[in-house]
């Protein structure tokens, strides 16, 4: 919701965590389930976003999600798995391209 009402005001402060949770070697599962959850909550808020908010969103996270896709184990692949769910639920599939492109 935070995404949803306040746009990209706090992503200059989300991005840092995320990259940190995912360069942190302990807790995996527990750092990827939050970091998943966090992620589909900015792609979800980001759904009615000016086109340079979105393009420039992407550009931050693609290589987040490629980072954590190529880290995913049996035990993490659940929580990815719910957040492109999650992320894309109720979405015009043509605004989230980006999204599937990654995940090919």
């Amino acid at each position: 919701m935070i995404c949803n009402s306040y746009g990209d005001l706090f992503l200059e402060y989300l991005l840092p965590i995320i990259k940190d949770r995912l360069s942190d070697n302990k807790n995996t599962d527990n750092n990827h389930r939050c970091v998943a959850e966090v992620i589909s909550g900015i792609i979800r808020g980001a759904k009615h976003w000016s086109y340079e908010k979105t393009v420039k969103l992407y550009n931050e996270l693609i290589p987040i999600i490629r980072e954590a896709l190529n880290n995913i184990t049996s035990e993490t692949d659940m929580y990815w798995g719910t957040c492109f769910a999650t992320a894309s639920e109720g979405t015009d599939p043509k605004r989230q391209y980006w999204l599937h492109e990654v995940m090919n």
